[in-house]
């Protein structure tokens, strides 16, 4: 039914600080980007015991995105603690020194948070958008 909101954005704050939130996240998004995406041409995101391995938390890729999901490969970074902007921050920063500008030139930085950012993304996207590049959504290079 149109309108009609099965898991509310107050559900994912209360489930944010759960045992399992943390784990779970990735999984959860995997779920949503492959029913959503039909070009979806790759992905990888460990979820529950998995959800610890090293590198990205997640990538995608996509032939065609869409209003959540960017064109080409994505990688992804996932946070459920109540410091979500320090922790997008960090992870920002990790990946970025860890890359090379032509590397994050093709790739689109993603980060999910489970819990409702005061204010919009939108000051600190603005603030990481005139430094270090990644590739925009919408700005796809092939």
């Amino acid at each position: 039914m149109p309108g009609m909101n099965l898991v509310k954005a107050s559900d994912l704050e209360a489930w944010s600080s759960s045992l399992t939130a943390r784990a779970n996240l990735p999984g959860v998004v995997a779920s949503l980007i492959c029913c959503s995406c039909p070009t979806l041409q790759a992905y990888r995101f460990p979820s529950g015991d998995a959800s610890q391995t090293h590198g990205f938390d997640g990538v995608a890729e996509v032939a065609t995105g869409t209003a959540f999901v960017p064109d080409g490969i994505s990688i992804w970074e996932f946070g459920t603690g109540e410091n979500y902007e320090r922790k997008a921050s960090d992870d920002f920063k990790k990946r970025t020194d860890a890359m090379s500008a032509e590397d994050r030139a093709k790739r689109t930085f993603t980060f999910v948070s489970s819990r409702i950012w005061d204010g919009g993304p939108e000051k600190w996207e603005q603030a990481r958008a005139s430094g270090e590049t990644w590739e925009k959504p919408g700005d796809r290079r092939d």
